[in-house]
């Protein structure tokens, strides 16, 4: 099933869109080895895009690449991004190379140890609506981030930046998910989906009820999803007692792949615009940017109310 990538009064294609078969490899990247990184796999058909694959590591999108089946039972392993292999599997799953990759990760054209230009920017522009950014260093992601923007430079991907460039050209894209999602669902603050933050979510509640609470939210971002995208492979379980948040992590993990390479999406339609600089860019919905001038330009009170 594939769907048609919309804007939100959902009229259909957007106006100019490409005609060609495209692929997006998109990367929830882990910012250490010993974490998994959910991985997706977006193919574009005449005007439709639609998702070819979500996985949630790198060992199980290229393991399972040879006999299209994810073992979404097994538990997740981390391991060092490889490049090569990780194209070559995404090409196997899509039975077309990729145009772009996409990547929840610090990366930039040079070495860098604390903040950039583009996590500035995404901070002013979004930290009021819970979605400031967190601070890279020397350790996270590190010799590791390097390894994945080097590695896909070398085999044509080069970091995308603000700096003028031709869209048509192949290349490796920084997105967030956070930002990707206030776009995605319609919302004015950041959404709260994430494992490891939901005590602080739903301070007092239970495990089980914060399984809960988290299946529903990935239900939400799975609906989104598939409004624009058709089928999302993404099994989601039932809660259960014995369900633990350390096994909801693989689909939150998934989701976020899904999520990453939507952006890729929007990129290539031309409906996404870059923060920061000719070093590092974080890419968003180009529609938010709109909004928030919009919404800047609004009486104070107004926008309080609107939050």
């Amino acid at each position: 099933m594939t769907g048609t990538l919309r804007p939100r009064d959902g009229r259909g294609p957007y106006p100019g869109s490409i005609s060609r078969v495209m692929v997006v490899l998109g990367i929830d990247a882990a910012w250490t080895a010993g974490q998994p990184s959910g991985v997706a796999v977006l193919r574009r058909d005449r005007e439709r895009w639609s998702v070819v694959v979500a996985a949630p590591s790198y060992a199980s999108f290229v393991r399972a690449s040879s006999i299209e089946d994810i073992d979404w039972h097994a538990r997740p392993v981390g391991s060092a991004p490889e490049p090569g292999g990780l194209l070559e599997a995404a090409r196997r799953w899509a039975r077309a190379d990729v145009d772009l990759v996409t990547v929840d990760m610090p990366i930039a054209t040079e070495p860098f140890r604390s903040r950039r230009a583009s996590d500035t920017a995404v901070t002013r522009r979004f930290s009021r609506h819970g979605c400031a950014t967190h601070s890279p260093s020397a350790a996270r992601p590190g010799a590791l981030g390097r390894r994945f923007s080097e590695g896909f430079a070398a085999l044509g991907y080069p970091v995308i930046t603000a700096a003028p460039h031709d869209v048509a050209r192949r290349g490796l894209l920084e997105i967030y998910p956070h930002v990707a999602l206030l776009e995605l669902l319609g919302r004015a603050y950041r959404f709260p989906y994430k494992v490891s933050r939901s005590a602080q979510y739903w301070p007092g509640t239970s495990t089980t009820d914060r399984v809960r609470r988290l299946l529903a939210q990935y239900r939400t971002i799975q609906r989104a999803l598939a409004e624009r995208l058709g089928a999302i492979p993404v099994p989601l379980p039932r809660a259960t007692a014995s369900l633990t948040l350390a096994t909801l992590k693989r689909y939150e993990d998934a989701l976020d792949g899904i999520l990453a390479a939507w952006v890729g999406a929007l990129y290539l339609e031309g409906l996404a615009a870059a923060l920061g600089d000719d070093v590092s860019a974080t890419w968003v919905p180009r529609a938010l940017i709109a909004d928030d001038e919009e919404t800047s330009k609004r009486p104070r009170e107004t926008r309080h109310r609107h939050r």
